[in-house]
């Protein structure tokens, strides 16, 4: 329906403020995030978390593809923002995948000082109805890689272990379907 004047306004001076924030209209939410207005999005699900085993995972079906492999001792380490690899002695437990959790903190491999991860997130300029569908690795220890920002010191592979290569994709529309 059509906005009334008074609502028409209220929401010109939303638009105009700063920081984040949230306006109720009839019918209609306006989210104000990272200096952007978003038109009725609700926030994000939370990923379910998912014990990760060798072979293919698909993680709250439809989103995220997750590879997981075995590497042997001297293979090649290659890592980037979606890619990761941890050493095998390293990993306390099971490796899993879900969203953030309140508190989580992590040591990024090769950037010095531990980080919280809901920083992180923000630094990285992801909306926070947003930030609960980032994938985040982990085993018993805590975060262990955070999907689009990068992975902890503490289970970085030396170079002649064995290690195991995670590797997230998104899945696009057209795979969905």
């Amino acid at each position: 329906g059509e906005l009334s004047r008074e609502r028409f306004d209220a929401l010109l001076r939303f638009a105009a403020g700063d920081g984040d924030g949230v306006l109720e209209l009839p019918g209609r939410r306006v989210r104000r995030e990272l200096g952007q207005l978003r038109l009725g999005e609700g926030d994000a699900p939370p990923l379910e978390e998912r014990v990760l085993l060798p072979g293919e995972t698909l993680l709250y079906p439809g989103r995220w593809r997750i590879s997981c492999e075995s590497c042997a001792a001297g293979s090649e380490i290659q890592t980037s923002f979606n890619t990761f690899c941890f050493s095998c002695a390293n990993i306390c437990g099971k490796l899993s995948v879900a969203s953030r959790a309140a508190g989580d903190t992590i040591l990024l491999h090769r950037r010095g000082g531990t980080r919280s991860v809901s920083k992180l997130l923000g630094e990285a300029r992801i909306p926070v109805s947003q930030r609960d569908a980032v994938p985040v690795l982990r085993d018993g220890a805590g975060p262990l890689a955070v999907y689009g920002i990068g992975q902890s010191e503490r289970a970085f592979p030396a170079p002649q272990e064995p290690f195991y290569k995670i590797t997230i994709s998104p899945i696009s529309e057209e795979e969905r379907e």
